[in-house]
């Protein structure tokens, strides 16, 4: 089953998924006229939907130290537990890798 919603604002109550998975969605973002504006509300929604010590994992064509920086503030509550780069043996003129940056939801601040 499909869902169709905004990633700023989930139709999901809080502490429902140990994983949320973005392909492409952040990347799309960026792009943006209020990108930091878009990030901050679609980080807090995901840090929101997760459970304490689940994971938000990005796949990204084009992750950079400073885009690392946007998901990295303390008010959302995790921590990057790993980020790796994934070579595409197959790939067409598209991407030639993407980046993986997986981070691990601590719980809200009390």
């Amino acid at each position: 089953e499909y869902l169709l919603m905004d990633a700023r604002g989930l139709n999901f109550p809080e502490n429902m998924f140990d994983l949320v998975i973005d392909k492409g969605t952040i990347d799309s973002m960026i792009c943006t006229d209020d990108t930091a504006k878009n990030l901050d509300l679609t980080a807090r929604e995901v840090a929101r939907v997760l459970k304490p010590g689940g994971f938000f994992l990005i796949v990204s064509c084009a992750i950079n130290s400073e885009r690392i920086k946007l998901f990295k503030k303390a008010e959302y509550c995790w921590d990057l537990a790993n980020q790796c780069v994934v070579k595409l043996e197959r790939s067409t003129e598209g991407a030639k890798e993407v980046f993986v940056l997986i981070f691990q939801y601590k719980g809200h601040h009390k």
